[in-house]
């Protein structure tokens, strides 16, 4: 059994749902602590101006609160600051009508964590690029607490019965192969190389949200894409 084990990210780049392709299981890792100003709860878009930023606003409780425990701060008009970004950027593609209505329909819903929005919003692009994996929360398999780094990882697989972990291309700076042959896991490393796509600017610009994707492409036009 092939396995992909990530945090949950917003609106992700194109490598991320690309693994989801490659694993029987992914695993969102949201038993670790929350980053601020990383890939959870913002991602970048490309707009008349260049690249800006899409963020969803949280409640900082803790420096050492979990992905799990990470709420978003619903104080705040975020839905309509992001959707009115989107426009601004997104509204002559060829496929705005149809992405934006089902963003709109997303954002309608009042979600409290911030792992509810990701996954949700992920699951909903999965369904459109047809991927079919099967999802897990590290939270929910009983694992140990005292499991670290590449030990929660190792445990993860474990619990699991996975024959192949596949990790992402930074792995290598931190996986110690000889772990994971005495676990008996093939270790594999997610080597994505980024399709240029139909984009609105003359230079493609690459690893952006897979929004810009779908706005330009359609959801089952992006399919070719990934």
């Amino acid at each position: 059994m092939k396995l992909v084990i990530s945090q949950p990210r917003f609106v992700p780049a194109l490598n991320y749902l690309d693994r989801f392709r490659l694993a029987d299981t992914f695993v969102y890792l949201d038993n670790v602590q929350y980053t601020p100003r990383d890939w959870e709860n913002r991602n970048r878009i490309l707009t008349r101006n260049g690249e800006v930023w899409l963020t969803v606003p949280v409640i900082k409780v803790s420096q050492n609160q979990l992905i799990l425990e990470t709420r978003i701060d619903n104080g705040q008009s975020w839905q309509r600051k992001l959707l009115n970004t989107l426009h601004h950027a997104y509204s002559k593609a060829p496929y705005y009508v149809e992405v934006i209505d089902a963003l709109e329909q997303a954002f309608a819903q009042r979600y409290d964590r911030l792992m509810d929005l990701n996954h949700d919003l992920i699951s909903k692009f999965l369904n459109w690029l047809s991927v079919d994996c099967s999802i897990q929360f590290a939270s929910n398999l009983n694992l140990r607490e005292d499991l670290k780094g590449e030990q929660l990882l190792l445990g993860i697989c474990k619990v699991l019965g996975a024959t192949e972990y596949i990790s992402g291309s930074l792995g290598r700076n931190y996986l110690e192969p000889n772990n994971w042959r005495q676990a008996s896991v093939t270790l594999s490393y997610h080597d994505y190389q980024c399709k240029n796509y139909p984009q609105s600017g003359e230079d493609f610009v690459p690893w952006l949200s897979c929004l810009d994707l779908f706005f330009n492409s359609g959801p089952k036009g992006a399919q070719g894409y990934i």
